[in-house]
């Protein structure tokens, strides 16, 4: 549904449907989603008709090690990443974003 928003809305002025992309970084749960959430892009990108293209990427474990070893630099509230953990995450996955997106 959110896809074919996304398809109808380009459609209507002109570009091309938005890449989706879906993220494994995970604060505390790791890796856990990652075969799941692979599988449900392959699975939106075999069923789709809208010309919307699904993305799964993943932060590199060397890089999730980093912000997760239990530091207050990388981590905030409740193990959750801290501003200078997102800024390690979006280092990490930036070039494959733009590769994505043609930047």
């Amino acid at each position: 549904l959110v896809a074919e928003h996304y398809a109808t809305a380009a459609k209507a002025t002109g570009g091309a449907p938005p890449a989706i992309i879906h993220v494994i970084a995970g604060s505390g749960s790791g890796f856990n989603t990652a075969d799941d959430v692979a599988q449900a892009v392959e699975l939106f990108n075999e069923q789709t008709k809208t010309g919307c293209v699904s993305h799964y990427l993943e932060m590199s474990k060397d890089k999730w090690d980093v912000i997760n070893n239990g530091t207050e630099t990388y981590n905030g509230c409740a193990g959750h990443y801290s501003p200078a953990g997102h800024a390690v995450l979006a280092e990490d996955i930036e070039p494959a974003v733009r590769a994505i997106l043609g930047w």
